[in-house]
């Protein structure tokens, strides 16, 4: 299925993240160049935009491919989603240092 999408995936556990998810910033970065994906603004004000007519273009093409496939690809983006509003609800603040977190519970 991947294949067939174009992307070439492939899944490890991470420390740092859970699960890496090695080809997804490839994957990312070739939305942007075929024009679905825009970036917009700069430093913490930048995001990422959609072009509308691009988006037409690519539900049609999942409307052409197998139940299965596109079932995996709408479960997929339901779930980034997900995420993405995840992380956009918490606060950009550093986690506190366990360290300090120790030292004020021995006090």
């Amino acid at each position: 299925m991947r294949e067939s999408a174009g992307v070439a995936l492939s899944f490890e556990p991470s420390p740092e993240v859970g699960l890496a998810a090695h080809g997804a910033d490839a994957a990312f970065e070739s939305l942007i160049r075929g024009g679905v994906l825009h970036r917009s603004g700069a430093m913490l004000d930048a995001g990422i935009t959609t072009d509308q007519q691009a988006l037409v273009a690519l539900r049609r093409r999942l409307m052409t491919i197998d139940a299965p496939a596109a079932t995996a690809i709408q479960r997929a983006a339901s779930r980034w989603r997900a995420l993405a509003s995840t992380v956009a609800k918490k606060p950009a603040v550093p986690a506190a240092s366990p360290g300090a977190t120790v030292a004020s519970a021995a006090v």
